[in-house]
């Protein structure tokens, strides 16, 4: 008898040693996620918190942000907030919301988008973060995946004639002289400060405007503008960075685009 009552007391001994280590565990886990995690809120450009979106966190060595990234909340609360969990690394965080509720697939027009954050975390802690989202008014027309995130381009701001921010503009890049075709690369629709970023797939010359529209060539009285610093209104971009603090001036098209502008549909 005795030795039946000393087998149950180990086992029971050994039982509470295995919940008392997996409560361990479950700590160690628990705490090493909450000190490895990006939240905050996801927000229109008014500051209206916005439900329903998708928070993305892509690795920076990645070459673009459209495929699948490395870590995806779900979708954000009524009051627009969010919290995931992510492992030690520097991540480009976005935040996209599609009309139809997914999570994957291309942004059409009224669906809404964000701008990169860098979010970076060396050390196990908590990071919070502000994204602020910006409906697309239109679709992405140009002939390269132009609106991936990448480590390389253009960032500056787009006004009218009169010094004014221009909010809903795209800055747009050709790799070749001339400036008349569908553009190779856009920005997204400027923010209410006129400021854009223009991503670009690698470093070399672009030739850099802007408009309101991409899609079709400009009409009379639209605002185009051309970057003017340099008579073939080029810019020298180097790779894996950022010519930045660039400035294009808009004002109302008179030019001729039927018989100047080709390669439109």
């Amino acid at each position: 008898m005795g030795m039946q009552m000393r087998r149950v007391v180990s086992l029971l001994l050994l039982v509470l040693a295995l919940v008392l280590a997996g409560c361990t565990m479950d700590k160690v886990v628990m705490d090493g996620a909450v000190e490895n995690n990006i939240s905050g809120k996801v927000v229109s450009e008014d500051g209206s918190p916005i439900s329903g979106a998708y928070v993305y966190a892509y690795r920076s060595a990645a070459k673009g942000q459209m495929g699948p990234s490395d870590y995806i909340s779900n979708p954000t609360e009524e009051n627009g907030s969010f919290s995931f969990n992510v492992a030690l690394d520097e991540y480009k965080v976005i935040a996209r919301k599609r009309a139809d509720g997914s999570n994957v697939g291309v942004l059409n027009t009224g669906d809404y988008t964000s701008q990169a954050v860098t979010v970076d975390i060396k050390e196990n802690r908590d990071k919070k973060i502000k994204i602020e989202m910006t409906k697309i008014v239109e679709p992405m027309f140009f002939k390269k995946t132009g609106a991936e995130v990448t480590d390389t381009g253009i960032k500056g701001s787009i006004l009218d004639a009169s010094g004014k921010p221009v909010a809903g503009a795209f800055a747009i890049a050709y790799k070749a002289v001339g400036m008349k075709t569908l553009p190779d690369f856009a920005s997204l629709p400027t923010r209410a400060d006129g400021s854009f970023t223009l991503y670009l797939p690698e470093g070399g010359r672009y030739y850099i405007g802007a408009r309101v529209n991409t899609k079709r060539p400009p009409v009379e009285g639209e605002l185009y503008g051309t970057y003017d610093k340099n008579a073939d209104h080029s810019i020298e971009v180097s790779g894996k960075s950022f010519v930045e603090n660039i400035k294009i001036s808009l004002k109302p098209f008179a030019g001729n685009a039927q018989s100047d502008f080709k390669g439109f549909k």
